[in-house]
């Protein structure tokens, strides 16, 4: 009896032992279980607001590819209706609601060195202009820095963008194209070139392309020669030139930035500005403009619209004048075109003008660049067509199309 007494004793040490061992595990699973839920709580936290802060990005990259905040715009802010709507775009459950903020800021140079200041940490304080929310310095370049707080965690992103342009395409050598007839009554010849020692460029040699006749008093001859410079009866000349692709592109990207002008009531209605007075606010008609009319547009004033695009100056603008029919093509109720554009005045119009119905008028207003008409081209008084293909070269600079993240520049930063 007592040798089984004691071997119940030492059963009983074995119990309480194993008892013992089954509890430090079991707290040991615990607090690994506590810690793991810790680790995935913070970590789907961070994954959170590292999600929200490449949104944030993208919000960015939208704004400014929609409309470039240049040297002459007003500042780049994230404004707090803005930023309540982009909120708005995450489930409260599973965001709660983040903390979000985003800083436009100039670059300082083209070499990638942004850190200006050599704190060294790369924020807004390393801007050219501290604080300025532009492209103060106008080289295409501006950088974008946001954050995002989802709970308790931060994520901060930092990138530089530039200009997404629209390739036109727009063949070199073209002084006019229409596919109707060219015109003139002028005693000096409307078609021509700026001085090919000047800014015009390599193409002396040039070529008119119309659908139908065109007029040998129309033209100078010695930026003409023979036997192909004068095109008479083109079928398609001005798709030739502008595209309908391209043409849409062009129409799009005017949309977007604000561009587009009317005096067609549901076409205001649909977000068309009222049709500006090119005498009364000249600057209205610079760059990017699409007009949207069943009249004609009258292209006078006596200030210069554009620039070169050569060395300091502004690029130069591209001017569409069209109607329903050509900005709704696929649709057969819209079947009317524009009553085309109306030169007058005494001033220079550097770039591309563009309209699906006839370019005519009366007065000296020159033309530095090209046109196209789908209508006819009728020249009068002194006005000319002048050819210039450092502005034809150069209108790939006028149409953007969006802004994309400048390579090798995306850097996720410490968070404030």
């Amino acid at each position: 009896m007592s040798r089984m007494r004691g071997q119940q004793g030492s059963a009983l040490v074995l119990i309480i032992g194993v008892v013992a061992a089954l509890a430090v595990l079991a707290s040991s699973l615990v607090l690994l279980t506590v810690n793991v839920a810790g680790n995935t709580s913070r970590d789907r936290g961070r994954a959170k607001a590292f999600n929200v802060t490449e949104a944030l990005i993208d919000h960015a990259l939208s704004r400014v590819g929609q409309k470039w905040p240049g040297p002459s715009s007003a500042d780049m802010t994230f404004t707090g209706s803005e930023m309540t709507d982009f909120v708005g775009r995450f489930d409260s459950s599973e965001f709660a609601t983040p903390v979000v903020s985003i800083t436009y800021f100039d670059n300082q140079n083209m070499n990638g060195d942004y850190d200006m200041n050599g704190d060294p940490v790369i924020n807004f304080l390393d801007a050219a202009v501290p604080g300025s929310a532009k492209d103060a310095n106008n080289d295409g370049l501006i950088c974008i820095e946001a954050q995002a707080q989802v709970g308790k965690q931060k994520a901060r992103i930092q990138v530089v963008a530039r200009k997404r342009m629209l390739e036109t395409g727009v063949p070199h050598g073209i002084a006019v194209a229409t596919d109707g007839d060219i015109y003139s009554n002028n005693q000096k010849t409307p078609i021509g070139a700026t001085p090919p020692n000047g800014y015009m460029g390599d193409f002396t040699g040039l070529t008119i392309k119309a659908g139908g006749t065109i007029d040998p008093t129309s033209y100078d001859p010695p930026f003409f020669p023979p036997p192909d410079s004068v095109q008479p009866g083109v079928q398609g000349a001005t798709d030739s030139v502008i595209t309908p692709a391209i043409r849409q592109s062009i129409i799009d990207a005017a949309k977007m930035a604000g561009t587009w002008y009317s005096d067609i009531a549901s076409e205001q209605a649909a977000g068309a500005k009222p049709i500006p007075d090119a005498n009364t606010n000249p600057t209205a008609f610079e760059g990017l403009v699409v007009i949207e009319t069943l009249s004609s547009v009258p292209l006078n004033g006596n200030v210069d619209l554009n620039g070169t695009g050569v060395g300091v100056n502004k690029m130069p603008g591209i001017l569409v004048v069209i109607g329903p029919h050509t900005m709704y093509p696929d649709e057969p109720s819209k079947a009317d075109v524009s009553g085309g554009i109306d030169i007058g005045g005494t001033a220079n119009y550097f770039g591309l003008v563009y309209t699906d119905g006839p370019i005519t008028g009366v007065g000296t207003m020159n033309i530095i660049g090209m046109a196209v008409a789908k209508g006819s081209v009728d020249f009068k008084g002194n006005r000319r067509i002048d050819y210039n293909d450092n502005v034809i070269a150069n209108l790939k600079q006028v149409v953007q199309v969006g802004a994309q993240i400048v390579p090798d520049t995306w850097r996720q930063i410490q968070a404030r």
